[in-house]
């Protein structure tokens, strides 16, 4: 029976995440119009916006972009076209195949003769389908939120490599392709991916699951596919000029993102890795950072009641971490573990921690809040509590996410659920851009509060590469930040007047509208937003 019903809760878990990402979330993020645009221009000229042929690493806004997700991105563009499904559609297809891979690791977790197994694998699946987080990620285009599926994935091939008495070397190359690839997924995963590495080597050597041989190995596998991405922080760690090659380039962006983004850019380390261990156990117990788009106040990462679970479940193998032996010790809880203390460890150099920066860490913590639930389940009344629980609380998650996306797309704005940096996810804009393009003006001034409006213009207008790059503007040539100014007939800048011909166009919020004289100008009023117009 539980086998049938694992069955469902995958698919279930698969159509979560991926039926309707084009309505859910309202609007579109700058980030992900970014990602998916510099994917159209690289499908369209081999370069992206910045004129950079094949990027191994997205200039993007000036300080750099991860680049995997574009590249994921290239091929549902070309059969869909540049559009939400598109954009959003990889993301949702590889944390679906997550759902799998981590069914599979569960049943490797639990012993096989525990007449329960099935069950708890059961449950756990069910835990990590509903998982308010992963749902959420799941359903648009952030290129960090990449990092914890791949690294999951290689997870899944290095476990099978230690549990294989046949030791198939198959298995643990696969897992450290899987590693290399995710470092282009996101920059905290050089750190991570450098501290997770080195503690399962010191495991495997220590319990002769590994040798030096096996050392080489990854260390080989590792150069041969991250050569390009090892260049790229030389170039930028050492402000080395951009290197084109043949088939790729390796650029230089305006700033060293490896380092403005990490504790180490701060006069005083120490007081800010203190800060961080704080803030970490803030996030952790309490899951929510301030930002809509990454958990719901009141609902969390992982529910939650779901902290004192984790506990109980991290808790129970330390204390038997300590009396082990490592022939009987479960290979699965002990890989987890070194995947959470990596990345506890790895986050806290962040600048400043919140979910999106310290999402590797989710993942193991999720698992040993199963963990901890498979602890109180030896009293059977406890298993249909935890399920009636979880049900429950996914079913007040999904009004809440629902809800909240319908209100903003109404511009009804609630603390806590959608109201706060309401700019970095622009809705309604689509319409307003083309009609304000399609009049046939000289001029179009877009002026608003939406972050990075210039952006949504070249989503939406699918403008030429090209075009935009040879016609661009910046604010200021020498600002690490990409802050265009105007680019063709398009500017972002705050009018001094209204022109009084037909040549010039003007979009603005709707709350200007009071202030805009009627008598000379057309105002056009769509969503949130008036186009206006001389009369003339």
């Amino acid at each position: 029976m539980f086998k049938k019903l694992i069955f469902i809760t995958i698919f279930i878990g698969i159509l979560i995440r991926i039926i309707g990402i084009n309505v859910f979330p309202v609007g579109l993020n700058c980030d992900e119009a970014s990602a998916a645009y510099d994917a159209y221009s690289i499908l369209t000229t081999l370069r992206d916006r910045n004129n950079i042929f094949l990027p191994v690493y997205l200039m993007a806004w000036g300080s750099g972009q991860s680049a995997l997700l574009t590249y994921l991105m290239l091929p549902f563009i070309k059969i869909l076209g540049l559009n939400l499904i598109s954009t959003r559609l990889p993301m949702a297809i590889v944390s679906s195949i997550s759902l799998i891979v981590f069914y599979k690791i569960l049943k490797m977790s639990f012993d096989e003769k525990d007449n329960n197994k099935d069950f708890y694998v059961f449950f756990g699946t069910l835990f990590f389908a509903l998982n308010p987080w992963h749902i959420m990620k799941s359903r648009w285009g952030l290129d960090c939120n990449l990092f914890p599926d791949l690294v999951l994935f290689g997870m899944y091939f290095l476990i099978n490599y230690f549990k294989s008495s046949e030791k198939k070397d198959i298995y643990y190359v696969l897992a450290f392709v899987l590693f290399a690839i995710s470092a282009y997924s996101y920059a905290s995963a050089y750190l991570f991916l450098a501290i997770f590495c080195i503690c399962i080597f010191i495991y495997g050597l220590r319990n002769h699951r590994l040798n030096k041989k096996h050392l080489v190995l990854a260390v080989s596998i590792t150069i041969l596919i991250a050569w390009p991405l090892i260049l790229f922080i030389v170039v930028n760690f050492f402000d080395l000029k951009s290197i084109e090659l043949a088939f790729m380039t390796i650029p230089r962006l305006r700033g060293n993102r490896m380092l403005s983004h990490s504790i180490l850019s701060n006069d005083n380390v120490l007081l800010s890795l203190f800060n961080n261990i704080i803030s970490s156990f803030k996030l952790y117990i309490f899951q929510y950072d301030a930002y809509y788009w990454n958990g719901i106040k009141g609902i969390g990462m992982y529910y939650l009641f779901s902290f004192q679970v984790f506990i109980v479940g991290i808790t129970n193998y330390i204390k038997g971490l300590v009396f082990s032996d490592y022939k009987k010790e479960n290979i699965v809880d002990r890989v987890f573990f070194i995947w959470f203390i990596s990345g506890f460890v790895s986050n806290l150099f962040h600048l400043s921690i919140n979910i999106n920066r310290g999402n590797i860490i989710i993942i193991p913590l999720v698992y040993f809040i199963i963990k901890g639930f498979h602890l109180l389940f030896y009293k059977k009344i406890m298993r249909g509590i935890s399920i009636l629980l979880l049900l429950i609380s996914f079913t007040y998650f999904s009004y809440l996410y629902i809800d909240g996306n319908i209100k903003k797309e109404n511009s009804i704005l609630i603390e806590g659920i959608n109201s706060n940096y309401t700019e970095c996810f622009a809705v309604g804009l689509e319409p307003v851009i083309t009609y304000a393009d399609g009049i046939g003006a000289k001029e179009v001034v877009f002026y608003s509060d939406v972050k990075e409006s210039y952006i949504y213009v070249l989503y939406y207008l699918k403008t030429n590469p090209q075009v935009f790059y040879k016609t661009r503007k910046l604010y200021d040539d020498d600002i690490i930040f990409d802050a265009v100014k105007s680019f063709d007939k398009w500017r972002f800048d705050r009018p001094d007047s209204l022109a009084m011909d037909k040549n010039h166009v003007y979009i603005f919020e709707k709350e200007i509208l009071p202030i805009i004289d009627t008598n000379y100008f057309d105002v056009k009023e769509i969503n949130d937003y008036i186009v206006v117009q001389y009369k003339g």
